[in-house]
């Protein structure tokens, strides 16, 4: 028999409030543990360095997110195009893994069933001649499968799909696993039971398109 609890309603009452929040949420929520300084949630986020330190506190303040300073590393271009790291102290916010509300919050955010279908569809028709678009990995929940989505076509624009894909990113709060191929690439790959095509057939996945008529066999 379940009970009322005023204090984890008051907690959830202070964590759910914009959609900002909700990307920021998803993000600890996916990333098991690690811990990102505001300017990392902000970019990860694809939300104002403002927007994330005020959502940052909100959460913090719920409990959510544990923080602490921390020594974070930066990597930065010099004008010769070389690599320069840096180090420098930042706040560091984590999940906090104590909260009660952990798992059903995970429950309730990371339907990442939301945002598939005809939208990702419509995310990506601009990116060229589509024949084939595979969901799998997160977006089924299955751990195995070394992709998340495949794209096959013909005059993809890389550059548009990549922009789709990390509105996606930002939305569901995990980076995602992907692979892009002409028809010509996929037919030969399909045929020679490529590894990486292989594994997402054999595992659970979702054709959104199929103009191929993919007749895969395990």
């Amino acid at each position: 028999m379940s009970c009322y609890n005023p204090g984890v309603m008051d907690q959830l009452a202070k964590i759910v409030g914009s959609a900002a929040r909700v990307k920021i949420m998803r993000l600890f929520l996916f990333s098991d543990g690690d811990a990102y300084s505001s300017a990392d949630v902000a970019k990860r986020s694809r939300v104002t360095k403002q927007i994330a330190q005020k959502e940052l506190q909100i959460l913090h303040k719920a409990e959510f997110l544990d923080k602490k300073q921390m020594v974070f590393e930066e990597e930065t271009k010099t004008k010769t195009g070389k690599i320069s790291i840096r180090r420098k102290k930042a706040l560091g916010y984590s999940l906090n893994r104590k909260t009660p509300l952990v798992v059903p919050l995970k429950n309730l955010l990371i339907d990442v069933g939301l945002i598939k279908g005809k939208d990702l569809i419509k995310r990506f028709a601009k990116a060229g001649r589509i024949k084939v678009l595979v969901l799998a990995g997160v977006f089924l929940d299955e751990q195995e499968s070394m992709a998340d989505l495949m794209i096959v076509g013909d005059n993809i624009n890389k550059a548009k799909v990549e922009k789709s894909i990390q509105e996606v990113e930002s939305e569901i709060g995990k980076e995602l696993r992907y692979a892009i191929f002409d028809t010509i690439e996929f037919k030969y790959r399909l045929e020679m039971y490529d590894k990486l095509v292989r594994n997402i057939f054999d595992f659970p996945h979702d054709l959104l398109i199929d103009k191929l008529k993919i007749n895969y066999k395990r």
